[in-house]
């Protein structure tokens, strides 16, 4: 509630302005009509307007009796209502108040509070910047200019910080190194880390087609040990066992040896070569329905070095069939195919021999003559006469057994004759 009484006012009153924040001082003005109007001295200054009862008692300007406060203008006089007539009005809290201390207000600045100039202690502590410590930092009293930063790490990453924890409000991930792994059990070159710290891996890194170190049998089935190490697992790795026999002419003919047909021949005798039939039942008949071991082919190999290699029985020959230049007794023979392992070898070989006849026999190809050897041959100086064999004849062993090269006949000679040499090598169990 308040309460209001209307009294007119007396006309005459000694006007004060405020000259200063600090000084005041009698200024120019005057009034007219209920307005008064004053210098602008400065324009910076905010005016206030006091009053007292009389210029003649004891009250002082002290600013007890205030009236119009904070006027501010930039114009060179200023007008405002004074006014002829009052209210009074009444209220249990002052018109003006506050609760603002010295402390509250930025050092270097006033403030009024309860129509009171207080002048601001408030310590202006700018830009602080703060760095993460294990313990609480003091905020420094007073004023921040809100330009300062807690300091960041680019190694505050989960990855970094123990699992488990938080660090900061980024939760950890990084587990203790409990591994019981050993250098040897990590692939090479990469880092790892277990119970005594960190290591780098030894485990060889295999790449590409690898030997097998070592082959077992047990009944049918082999096993081959692969190397020690890693493998990718690609079409570009594979173990293998190298071994220079295995070669269809090592595996029984009709049969596959890890997917090797096999070419030697089982113990069916091979084909004659005829394939001319003259009667029902006879050789050629019967070549058609397949009786017998059918040969290789290609059946030889020209090696280019002098040498010839018949697949049917993997036998060596010398290419030319008439390397002794001429014909030999029996024993002349015999010491012409040892002479030619002496030293180095003739064409890098030291078990060149006679043939018996069972070998001389395989070359013939009883479809062919002059001489009856498979079509396509590679041998030269071949003499359509008598080659010796190192079989002796049982009934007479003046006598060796020896092959016919016109029309394929297998013959006895005296070893006193002299015929025909052709070397050969390999055949051996």
């Amino acid at each position: 509630m308040s309460t209001s009484i209307r009294s007119k006012c007396f006309r005459s009153l000694a006007f004060l302005v405020a000259a200063s924040t600090a000084t005041w001082s009698q200024q120019h003005a005057h009034i007219d009509d209920g307005y008064l109007t004053f210098t602008n001295e400065n324009p910076s200054l905010y005016y206030r307007i006091e009053f007292t009862p009389n210029l003649t008692g004891t009250e002082e300007w002290d600013g007890t009796y205030r009236s119009l406060r904070n006027i501010h203008s930039a114009e060179p006089e200023i007008t405002v209502p004074i006014g002829v007539f009052y209210r009074v009005v009444g209220r249990a809290e002052p018109y003006v108040t506050g609760t603002a201390t010295a402390g509250n207000i930025l050092t270097g600045r006033t403030a009024y509070v309860n129509d009171a100039e207080v002048k601001g202690t408030m310590p202006n502590v700018g830009t602080v910047d703060f760095f993460p410590q294990s313990a609480a930092q003091t905020i420094p009293q007073g004023y921040h200019s809100g330009k300062g930063e807690v300091a960041g790490d680019t190694n505050l990453v989960e990855h970094n910080v123990r699992s488990g924890t938080t660090l900061f409000g980024i939760a950890g991930v990084l587990e203790q190194a409990t591994g019981k792994a050993t250098p040897a059990q990590v692939l090479d070159s990469r880092t790892f880390s277990n119970d005594e710290g960190p290591a780098i891996g030894t485990m060889s890194h295999q790449s590409g087609h690898v030997t097998a170190q070592s082959v077992t049998r047990n009944e049918t089935t082999l096993r081959f040990r692969p190397p020690m190490g890693y493998y990718a697992g690609t079409a570009a790795n594979s173990v293998q066992f190298s071994d220079p026999d295995f070669v269809a002419e090592n595996v029984k003919y009709g049969v596959n040896l890890f997917a090797l047909p096999g070419a030697y021949p089982s113990a069916a005798v091979v084909m004659t070569g005829q394939t001319l039939s003259f009667a029902v039942g006879d050789d050629a008949w019967w070549h058609t329905n397949e009786v017998g071991v059918a040969w290789p082919a290609p059946r030889f190999t020209d090696h280019d070095d002098g040498t010839v290699t018949d697949h049917l029985t993997r036998l060596m020959w010398v290419k030319d069939a008439d390397l002794p230049g001429g014909r030999l007794t029996w024993d002349a023979a015999l010491d012409f195919c040892n002479a030619m392992n002496a030293g180095v070898g003739t064409y890098g070989y030291t078990d060149w021999r006679l043939p018996n006849i069972c070998e001389l026999n395989s070359l013939i190809d009883y479809g062919q003559h002059t001489p009856p050897l498979p079509a396509g041959h590679p041998f030269s100086n071949v003499e359509t006469f008598f080659y010796f064999s190192s079989s002796t004849q049982a009934i007479s062993t003046n006598s060796a057994w020896g092959q016919e090269m016109t029309a394929g006949a297998v013959f006895f000679l005296t070893k006193a004759n002299e015929c025909s040499v052709w070397p050969v090598r390999g055949g051996m169990r």
